[in-house]
């Protein structure tokens, strides 16, 4: 609990950004709040915050912040707050940008699997734009991103069958992601082999 405050002390980063509050760590946190706290902390060091639409502690705390935050999303997450610059993935080929009171459209290709990792993509972009890089110098390398190794990783296997390895870490929520995910792909059968989980304490 804290020590995310050490490392800002240390590191003294101009922008910050936070996927979500989840329930990761629960077991070492004690409980939610102490956890949010503890990521909150990326931002008591005066960076500028890049925040998720969708995660509803980041839009109940951000008021809070002394700079306005920059907001990420995907298509149907709520807005972001009027006057608020974003970057929303809209679906596979657009990317909606708020910037300084302008908004425009994007045309992208995104092939990364499952709203969680299109938000993913998100905050990497508005994590940019905060840096002062145009989403549009960006744009054209969208559709070239690949999986990280145990992140959605797809193996070919023998046949027509394919295995889709995502084991690196694991909380509820981003075991429904994933589940999520792998529902929305093709295929006449899909199984599913869940190991179990830790550091959830009680949870």
């Amino acid at each position: 609990v804290g020590d995310i405050d050490v490392l800002i002390a240390a590191a003294r980063p101009e922008i910050a950004v936070l996927t979500n509050i989840g329930e990761a760590h629960l077991e070492i946190m004690g409980s939610r709040e102490r956890l949010a706290h503890t990521k909150w902390g990326l931002f008591r060091g005066g960076a500028r915050a890049v925040l998720n639409l969708a995660d509803a502690e980041s839009r109940e705390r951000a008021p809070a912040l002394p700079v306005t935050p920059l907001w990420f999303g995907i298509g149907g997450d709520p807005e972001p707050p009027p006057g608020h610059d974003a970057i929303v993935v809209r679906d596979a080929r657009t990317l909606a940008v708020t910037d300084a009171g302008r908004r425009r459209e994007i045309a992208v290709e995104v092939r990364v699997p499952g709203d969680h990792n299109r938000r993913n993509l998100a905050a990497a972009l508005a994590a940019a734009l905060a840096a002062g890089i145009s989403p549009e110098l960006l744009g054209p390398s969208i559709a070239h991103l690949e999986q990280p190794s145990k992140r959605y990783q797809t193996i070919p296997l023998a046949g027509d069958k394919r295995l889709i390895f995502d084991a690196y870490n694991a909380s509820m929520s981003g075991t429904l992601a994933t589940l999520d995910a792998f529902a929305q792909e093709a295929a006449s059968r899909r199984i599913a082999v869940l190991g179990s989980m830790a550091e959830l304490g009680a949870d």
